[in-house]
């Protein structure tokens, strides 16, 4: 009679020997324990909170089955590696007498400036003396900034560390909407794409809210996807959640989202001949719209030119052909709708971006080439998961217009948010589209040709 051994405990095949990997992990725990003993305390810091957060999103995997797990594991290292690579260069490239913690973007010198001053003021009681600039809800990630400094100390290295692994965060979190709404396939192409693509690498590794906000969001639109297959409290909760720190961060997406989460509870008792509910619905979030644009609502004119004052106000990015448009008239901005929506398409034109942006001008193209796969899959994604896209579809809407119209067309980094979905729907559409390169080439011509006529001088 013989005993089975278990699989775990059977020798390994002849050949195959531990020693050397033992040895390996070894040298590199002991090259790590020197690295950390003489290495400067933000830096100690910096890989301590990488080797939790990363041992966490490692073990989160192990949810998912080991066919989806294996590659996708991959791709989440191999994304945060990128990140980390990325993020260092440009941390030590920018440092310099002038700019000693090596920030990059404009808004992140804001951002770094008043968390430091909020977090002495929480840690020493000295006053911040930035009242005028901490009044109102959007200030959120401001005092995220100052969370982690009151406990880490002026460390903004860490703060950009954050980013980025929210931004390798987006990688399963892709993965996850893709195979929902088109299948384990579209799901793995979506993660690849993410995990690798220019802008979201580039805007990740900077003192910027986007990165947050664009991971807050997918969470939410995960759960508005489950609770479109199996319609539970729990899963509603699941979709409405994750957005609720927005009010914070950026209070017209959490209103937009709402507005969106509504659209497809109508949908849902449109569909299942619920009257009632849907016309509650509807009466509930006209009553927010009017609520939110004032609280008198006799004083909608006023208001209306308000809105367009303000509008006009913002003005275009600096990089848009549009930046001196001004508005007079609500008729004005219906008027330019249509142009911004069409530069918002195609923001930033890559010949147009200064040199220490390529990423975003090499991600401009790559959007471009993916743009027609990506219209194929949202249309075959609508018509057959209806219900799972609609509040992202009026969502994006939503958020397309108001950049359209009060930034002329949209600020590269705020496609940072659309990505996601982009890059879900292109992969739902490449293999619905066999023989595409040569209308694709015909489209990218005839593109070229236009957009040289119009931005010309």
């Amino acid at each position: 009679m013989t005993t089975a051994v278990p699989p775990h405990l059977r020798a390994a095949p002849r050949g195959f020997s531990w020693t050397p990997l033992i040895a390996a992990a070894l040298t590199a725990e002991l090259a790590l324990t020197v690295l950390l003993v003489y290495a400067p305390p933000a830096f100690v810091l910096v890989t301590a909170v990488l080797i939790v957060a990363v041992a966490l999103a490692t073990a989160a995997h192990f949810a998912l089955p080991a066919a989806e797990r294996e590659p996708l594991l991959i791709l989440f290292g191999t994304g945060l590696l990128v990140r980390l690579v990325v993020m260092f260069v440009w941390h030590y490239a920018a440092i310099s007498p002038a700019n000693p913690y090596g920030l990059h973007a404009r808004d992140s010198f804001g951002y770094d400036g008043l968390g430091w001053l909020v977090a002495q003021h929480w840690r020493h009681g000295q006053p911040p003396r930035i009242e005028f600039q901490l009044v109102g809800l959007t200030l959120g990630y401001h005092f995220t900034v100052a969370a982690i400094y009151t406990v880490a100390g002026h460390v903004p290295l860490l703060v950009k560390t954050v980013n980025v692994l929210l931004s390798a965060g987006l990688v399963p979190l892709t993965f996850l909407a893709g195979r929902e709404l088109a299948g384990r396939r579209a799901g793995l192409t979506a993660a690849f794409l993410i995990a690798f693509w220019p802008p979201v690498v580039f805007w990740s590794v900077h003192i910027l809210k986007d990165t947050a906000i664009t991971f807050l969001l997918l969470l939410a639109a995960l759960g508005w996807i489950a609770f479109a297959r199996r319609p539970r409290f729990r899963t509603l909760i699941a979709a409405l959640g994750p957005a609720i720190p927005l009010a914070f961060l950026r209070s017209y997406a959490l209103v937009f989202w709402i507005v969106s989460l509504a659209a497809g509870l109508f949908f849902i008792a449109l569909r299942s001949r619920r009257v009632l509910p849907a016309v509650a619905l509807v009466l509930a979030v006209a009553a927010m719209g009017w609520w939110a644009a004032t609280p008198q609502g006799a004083q909608w004119i006023g208001v209306q030119e308000d809105l367009v004052a303000k509008m006009s106000a913002m003005g275009g990015s600096t990089d848009s052909v549009f930046e001196h448009v001004t508005y007079t008239s609500l008729q004005d901005i219906l008027v330019f709708l249509p142009l911004g929506f069409a530069r918002f398409l195609v923001t930033p034109l890559p010949w147009r971006v200064e040199l220490s942006s390529w990423p975003e001008a090499a991600g401009a193209i790559l959007r471009y080439a993916l743009l027609p796969f990506a219209i194929v899959g949202f249309l075959h994604l609508f018509r057959v998961k209806r219900t799972a896209t609609i509040p992202i579809v009026v969502f994006g809407f939503l958020t397309l217009v108001l950049y359209s119209v009060a930034f002329r067309g949209g600020i590269p980094r705020h496609w940072m948010q659309f990505y996601p979905y982009f890059l879900v729907f292109a992969a739902t559409g490449l293999p619905r589209w066999p023989n595409w390169p040569l209308p694709v080439a015909l489209g990218g011509i005839a593109f070229l040709v236009s957009a040289i006529a119009v931005t010309r001088g």
